[in-house]
């Protein structure tokens, strides 16, 4: 069966890949925050598992995971209040947590866990590249799990190539923006030269806070953008029941 993030890479671009955090801001929001997500022209959802010492993240994901685990989000909640979301959504839907509460939980079991209600890929951003191909691979491999790494302009091409033969579904792009907020001739460069390496995994960008302007220039060079922040942001400010006003106001 055709994974679901490779038939929407396959149908459009432009996509937009959206976070949310598991049990933020309130601990029973998860559910519905991706269902009117997926009906609010997200084509990816990215549900981040909250951890306590999440050393990778921006410091908007960074406090709602904090809040989310003082709310009292544990991995066998998250499990649990995901068990019925495919009734709520068709999208793909990507879990973006590290590695320790995997590995808690079990790499194996919670591969199987993720195959059992639907889970389409993994974000796990302090799972070195080696580690996944020796010990984890078997386990995505198994249980149609795509495995999604990040790539950013100090990422020698030798890397990338080697990231784009493992790589499953997408490859993410880190592009800092400038401090003018609008992407420098370096990074227009940068972009450039990935689209010119013709990978054959496709490349979203994570776009942070950009504006509208900043967003088209980037997709101009990638198949869709990831909304790291933004919604997150938003949550800390709105209810969930708002979402729709998010997404006419950003998207």
């Amino acid at each position: 069966m055709m994974n679901r993030i490779d038939y929407t890479l396959a149908q459009k671009s432009n996509l937009n890949a959206i976070y949310t955090t598991a049990g933020f801001p309130n601990l029973n929001d998860t559910p519905k925050s991706i269902q009117l997500l997926s009906e609010n022209k997200a084509d990816i959802i990215i549900v981040v598992l909250p951890f306590s010492d999440p050393l990778a993240g921006s410091p908007t994901l960074q406090e709602s995971e904090k809040v989310a685990l003082q709310n009292g989000m544990t991995t066998k909640l998250f499990f649990e209040q995901l068990k019925h979301i495919r009734k709520q959504t068709t999208k793909p839907i990507l879990i973006s947590g590290y590695l320790n509460p995997i590995y808690q939980y079990g790499v194996k079991d919670f591969c199987k866990k993720c195959a059992q209600i639907d889970i389409d890929g993994l974000i796990i951003p302090d799972l070195p590249l080696s580690i996944f191909k020796s010990k984890y691979q078997q386990y995505f491999t198994e249980n149609n799990l795509k495995y999604i790494p990040f790539i950013s302009p100090q990422t020698s091409e030798s890397r990338i190539k080697e990231i784009d033969n493992l790589a499953g579904g997408f490859i993410y792009t880190i592009a800092p923006l400038a401090e003018n907020s609008a992407f420098s001739e370096k990074e227009i460069t940068y972009f450039k030269y990935l689209k010119a390496l013709k990978l054959k995994t496709p490349l979203l960008i994570d776009v942070g806070m950009a504006d509208n302007k900043q967003v088209e220039i980037a997709l101009s060079f990638f198949k869709g953008r990831i909304i790291s922040d933004a919604y997150v942001n938003f949550l800390s400010q709105n209810t969930v029941e708002k979402t729709a006003d998010f997404i006419k106001s950003y998207i």
